[in-house]
């Protein structure tokens, strides 16, 4: 039969209705009707369409086309709610959520499966994935009451590995190891595939940030006494070798020198404790840093790994290590002057003397016992002198002295006239500001004609009372020929150089002795003289003593060491390093031996069985004698000990004793011979 309707579509209604009449008034004059059957269309399945729908969800998923994957999956769960899986394709709406950082939207996937198919297995799992969110939003607090809550109601073994792997996760981003500890165990117990390696890997992770005690306590928590077995043997294997200590040097690269004399005080240290057999256990593990922040963080990191308790180092890469050292709560003492370097957190020490520490001592000792109030600096325009000038201009005032003058100096130059007459007051005439003036209210003044000012005593921007090296000038600016201006002498001689202003008692100058022993002659050359000259621990060379000649005579320095000291710690430290290295040590030497030799006495207390115990005791020193002087730690970490201060007699360094209080001046320059 034909389809009329077909038919409709493709004729008119003249030539429908004519041919209606046709077909319908018999069929005596048509001819033999021939039936025509056409296919209806065929419209899916409710079962084709919805499979079509998870299909297309799934392809996108598979590509990583993970927000179009989102959106189809929403749309199929829409569309067929009652589909049985339509929970399941909102499980993958999240996890594609997930993966594109939209935690939100994640959490309202998950969420909507647990409340539209409550009691189901898929709500269970949706319940426990929000809580997974939790944790990369940050939301801890939530997160552990969330997680609590479903682990006493009870739940399926499947999710109880997946929540106590979040939480181990979670309470090492809180920096509780021990918590984490706990809950990669009970994970690892429940676990039977490849996630166990990966939960015994973050096990371990914890348990190298416990103590030995802090295992103990928590094998007692554990029911299996394999799970304790377990957790006794990664202890043996990863908790802290005790009697280990670790150095990080530069053996390598710009600073080699410096850490080649640091391992040989070092080893001098472990050599004397091998030597007393108090303990065969002791050893130092050595990494070089080549110089290098990176290489040295990698270094540390393989400390770590290999259990040292503490690490003596770095000297010049001390700030990325001393980081990666607090993050694993590993003691460190470091070799560096870099300021604030003990702020980075308790796990961080500094045995190494500062410059603030070398203008205390040489304030405290020019006020205290020179009886010097007034203070002069001269200083290199660059940051090692700017940052001294600072700092001992700071003391000087907390000690209740005076800084009178201070001159920068190019750092190129060689003549030093200049800054050292400014120093002096042989540089300046009039003041600037005054001869402005001058200028504008009377132009003669300043191209020598004649010429009169009223009103001087009204002149804008004039500070009163004039000094009375002005008043002369004051009458002569007003036009009028005082007496004090004698008339020409033809024959008279011209007037002598006017003599050195030296109102301070010292003059600090922070500088290499290379450009200090130039300096110094020439402030003798400017009748710089009787004042006392004070430096920096690098005026500890004989170089400077050369270079000066006399003129450095009765000068004072500070430093954090002094070979021909009398104390007793440092000659017997200085006598047994040059039986063992045929040579004189200084005081890299030194600190290596110092820091060594307190960690090693350390460690070897019996009471001491942890890394954070170490570091209590670390900042309990307040009274370790050696070599470089008595040693105590702050609060902070920060040392605190007397540094040495020495002065220079005849072409020698000496020590300055101990509370020696009696007035000095240094002599009047003279030449000496070598």
């Amino acid at each position: 039969m034909l389809n009329l309707y077909r038919l409709g579509r493709i004729m008119n209604l003249r030539t429908v209705i004519p041919l209606l009449l046709i077909l319908t008034l018999g069929p005596a004059c048509a001819p033999k009707k021939i039936a025509v059957e056409t296919a209806p269309d065929k419209q899916p399945t409710e079962a084709e369409a919805s499979g079509e729908r998870l299909a297309r969800a799934e392809k996108f998923y598979s590509e990583k086309a993970y927000a179009r994957a989102a959106a189809a999956y929403r749309e199929f769960a829409a569309d067929f709610p009652e589909h049985p899986r339509s929970a399941e394709a909102l499980m993958q709406a999240g996890s594609a959520y997930f993966q594109i950082g939209e935690y939100g939207s994640a959490r309202e996937a998950y969420q909507r499966v647990a409340a539209d198919y409550p009691g189901t297995a898929s709500a269970e799992a949706a319940q426990v994935e929000t809580i997974g969110v939790y944790f990369y939003e940050g939301q801890f607090e939530e997160l552990l009451l969330q997680a609590g809550t479903m682990l006493k109601a009870g739940v399926s073994v499947p999710q109880e590995l997946r929540l106590f792997a979040i939480l181990g996760d979670t309470y090492m981003a809180l920096d509780a190891p021990v918590d984490a500890a706990y809950a990669y165990t009970r994970a690892y117990e429940i676990a039977r595939d490849e996630t166990g390696d990966e939960l015994y890997v973050k096990l371990q992770s914890a348990l190298r940030l416990m103590e030995r005690s802090q295992v103990d306590v928590l094998a007692e928590r554990l029911e299996s006494p394999a799970l304790r077995q377990l957790l006794a043997e990664l202890a043996d294997a990863l908790i802290y070798k005790r009697f280990t200590i670790g150095c990080l040097l530069p053996l390598s690269g710009r600073y080699e020198a410096y850490g080649r004399r640091a391992i040989n005080g070092i080893q001098l240290a472990l050599n004397q404790s091998a030597a007393a057999r108090t303990n065969p256990h002791l050893e130092i593990f050595i990494r070089d840093t080549r110089s290098d922040p990176a290489t040295a963080v990698r270094a540390l990191g393989e400390l770590y790994e290999s259990g040292v308790a503490a690490v003596i180092g770095p000297i010049a890469t001390a700030e990325p290590a001393a980081r990666v050292a607090q993050e694993r709560h590993l003691p460190i003492i470091t070799f560096t002057q870099k300021e604030h370097i003990t702020d980075i957190g308790d796990f961080v020490f500094r045995n190494f003397f500062t410059p603030g520490m070398q203008v205390q001592a040489i304030v405290s000792h020019a006020v205290e016992h020179l009886g010097a109030r007034r203070f002069a600096i001269l200083y290199p325009d660059e940051k090692y002198g700017v940052t001294f000038m600072n700092l001992f201009w700071d003391e000087v005032i907390r000690s209740g002295g005076q800084v009178v003058a201070a001159e920068s100096y190019d750092i190129k130059t060689a003549d030093f006239a200049e800054p050292i007459k400014k120093l002096v007051g042989l540089h300046y005439k009039i003041p600037a500001d005054i001869r402005a003036v001058a200028e504008r209210v009377w132009p003669p003044f300043n191209s020598g004609g004649s010429g009169a000012c009223d009103g001087f005593d009204n002149i804008p921007g004039l500070m009163y009372p004039l000094p009375e090296e002005l008043a002369c000038w004051k009458e002569v600016v007003r036009g009028a020929a005082p007496a004090c201006i004698p008339e020409a002498d033809p024959e008279a001689q011209a007037p002598a150089e006017p003599d050195a202003i030296v109102d301070f008692d010292a003059v600090f100058i922070p500088d290499a002795p290379n450009k200090a022993g130039l300096i110094i002659p020439q402030l003798a050359f400017y009748d710089v003289n009787e004042v006392t000259l004070m430096g920096t621990n690098l005026w500890n060379s004989e170089t400077l003593i050369k270079m000066s000649r006399g003129y450095i005579q009765g000068a004072v320095l500070p430093d954090g060491f002094h070979a021909e000291s009398a104390r007793p710690d440092t000659r017997q430290f200085v006598e047994t390093y040059q039986a063992a290295f045929e040579d004189q040590p200084g005081y890299i030497e030194a600190i290596g031996y110092d820091t060594a030799r307190l960690l090693l006495d350390l460690v070897n207390r019996p009471d001491v069985r942890s890394r954070s115990e170490l570091r209590d005791e670390l900042l309990r020193v307040a009274d370790f004698s050696g070599a470089t002087g008595e040693t105590a730690f702050d609060y902070n970490g920060e040392v605190h000990k007397p540094l040495f201060l020495i002065k220079v007699r005849g072409s020698r360094f000496i020590e300055i004793a101990a509370g020696a209080d009696e007035p000095e001046k240094a002599p009047t320059p003279s030449p000496v011979e070598d």
